[in-house]
């Protein structure tokens, strides 16, 4: 992890009114830290506000089981998705707040990696 990036988190936990802050594990430095998330009272700090906005984490289950998965068959697949509103999901916010576009792929560090999961804690 950029240690610019953690200087720069560790800045904004100090600032008066901030409670919370987190960094993500696509932390990484900017103009303000990217991959942050934090919580303030009392204040507002618009600076901080839509910094590479939509750059985190999404979880999406393909249904591929593990005895199926062929990372040659699934890297071509891939090459035919030019942005992430190519991927089919459901929104089960639809009616509340429809959800378009799911971010960048491709660029700087977006990207997509496939994970199994082992376990999940609840």
């Amino acid at each position: 992890m950029e240690s610019s990036a953690l200087s720069q988190l560790e800045a904004i936990a100090k600032l008066p009114g901030v409670t919370h802050t987190v960094g993500l594990p696509d932390l990484h430095g900017g103009k303000t830290p990217v991959g942050m998330a934090f919580a303030a009272e009392n204040v507002i700090y618009p600076h901080l506000i839509g910094n590479d906005i939509g750059c985190g984490m999404a979880l999406f289950n393909t249904g591929v089981a593990l005895g199926k998965y062929s990372e040659k068959r699934w890297g071509s697949r891939l090459n035919y998705i030019r942005e992430l509103g190519d991927i089919e999901y459901g929104n089960p916010y639809d009616e509340e707040s429809p959800i378009r576009d799911l971010g960048t792929l491709g660029g700087g560090n977006h990207f997509a990696e496939f994970q199994k999961v082992d376990e999940i804690f609840d």
